[in-house]
C-alpha cells in the first residue's frame, strides 16, 4: 500500500511523496502531533506536544492479527498492508517530564485508503470525524456517517500524572492497494 502525502522536502516544500507502508506510520505519528499542537489538547510548561523539549512521548505502531496461541489472537508488526486486511493502530502516551499534564487527547488519524471497524476502539473512544476538523460523538454519530468513512478517532481529554502512560488503539480495515 502507498499513500501521498506533502511534506517538506529541501526546497520544495509543496512536493507530493509516495511513501510505502512504513511513512504511513510517520505520517500518523506527526498528524497526532498536529492534533496535539493545534487543538493545545496536552497543556503543561512544554513547548511544542511531542517535541524535543515537550515532556510527551507518543508512540505509534502498527500491527496485524496473528495467529492464535492459547486461544487469544497475537499481534505482529504490520510492514505492509493490503486489501482486505486488518490493521490494528496502537498509540501509547507517556509523560516522561517531572510534572503532571492536564487534557491530553488521544487522536487517531486513519488515511485514505482505511476504514474504521465499527466498536474497535479501546477503551472506547468519544469522538469521530469525517473530515478531522468537525468531531461528533461515536455513540451517536450523524446518519451520514458510517463508522468506515470515518477519518479521526479521538479519545476525551485526560490527565496524565509524571511518569504515567496510556495506550489506545483501534482497527481499521484497508480498503485499497
Amino acid at each position: 500500500m502507498k499513500i501521498h502525502i506533502n511534506r517538506t522536502q529541501g526546497d520544495r516544500p509543496d512536493q507530493v511523496h509516495s511513501v510505502p507502508f512504513a511513512g504511513l506510520l510517520r505520517w500518523c505519528f506527526a498528524w497526532a502531533l498536529v492534533g496535539l499542537v493545534v487543538f493545545g489538547m496536552a497543556t503543561s510548561s512544554m513547548a511544542a506536544a511531542g517535541g524535543r523539549d515537550s515532556p510527551l512521548e507518543i508512540k505509534l505502531v502498527a500491527l496485524t492479527p496473528g495467529p492464535v496461541v492459547d486461544g487469544k489472537e497475537t499481534l505482529v508488526p504490520a510492514p505492509e498492508a493490503k486489501p482486505g486486511q486488518i490493521l490494528v493502530y496502537r498509540v501509547t502516551y507517556h509523560n516522561r517530564g517531572e510534572g503532571g499534564l492536564k487534557n491530553v487527547v488521544a487522536s487517531v488519524p486513519l488515511p485514505k485508503g482505511v476504514a474504521y471497524v465499527d466498536g474497535s476502539a479501546a477503551p472506547a473512544a468519544g469522538e469521530a470525524s469525517l473530515d478531522g476538523k468537525t468531531f461528533f460523538p461515536v455513540a451517536h454519530p450523524p446518519e451520514n456517517a458510517p463508522p468506515a468513512s470515518w477519518k479521526e478517532v479521538r479519545w476525551s481529554p485526560r490527565p496524565l500524572a509524571a511518569g504515567a502512560a496510556f495506550t489506545v488503539e483501534l482497527r481499521a480495515r484497508v480498503t485499497t492497494p
